[in-house]
């Protein structure tokens, strides 16, 4: 009986946990000071990093493939994260074309796949001639999916706070305004 309890309370905990909205990447909370995002995003990616006076960039890993991570600092403040890969797959080999195509559709669709298990259907999904663009919306959180489709697919993933943009947008309207 402990043990079906045990069971229900955590499959629970684990529900609200995934159903809580994004208000950062990863563990990182939105409006993080460089070093607070740097010791957190050091344990995720380890402790070699280029750092800038906007910028900290890791590469590690993202869907078993190469990737840069960079996140975006404006005042100290994070407001986004990148992820920049490319798919293996060489599409410039003749005889390996169709067997590499098929590897990279499916490499996209699994992404996509568990994007949408996490965040739902995408708010937006376009095909612009073969590259393809998804945006899906949690919380205080936009996740933007772009892939580029050419002799090797890329792929950029964006997570941006939008509250720190809408109050950049904001503040730019109003410049506009007072120079009238």
């Amino acid at each position: 009986m402990k043990y079906k309890r045990m069971v229900c309370l955590l499959s629970v905990l684990i529900f609200v946990g995934n159903s809580l909205a994004q208000s950062g990447y990863r563990d990182i909370q939105w409006g993080s000071t460089k070093l607070s995002a740097r010791k957190m995003a050091i344990g995720y990616f380890g402790d070699r990093y280029l750092e800038t006076e906007s910028k900290l960039i890791f590469n590690s890993p993202f869907q078993g493939n190469d990737a840069v991570y960079t996140f975006f600092f404006t005042d100290d403040s994070l407001h986004t994260v990148t992820i920049k890969s490319e798919l293996p797959y060489a599409l410039s080999d003749e005889k390996k074309f169709s067997e590499n195509f098929e590897k990279s559709e499916k490499a996209i669709d699994d992404l996509t796949m568990r994007i949408n298990g996490k965040y739902g259907r995408p708010v937006l999904d376009e095909q612009v001639g073969t590259d393809l663009f998804l945006r899906w919306e949690d919380g205080d959180t936009e996740i933007e999916l772009f892939v580029q489709r050419s002799f090797k697919y890329k792929i950029l993933m964006s997570y941006r706070w939008i509250p720190f943009f809408e109050r950049r947008k904001e503040v730019k309207i109003q410049q506009y305004q007072n120079e009238l």
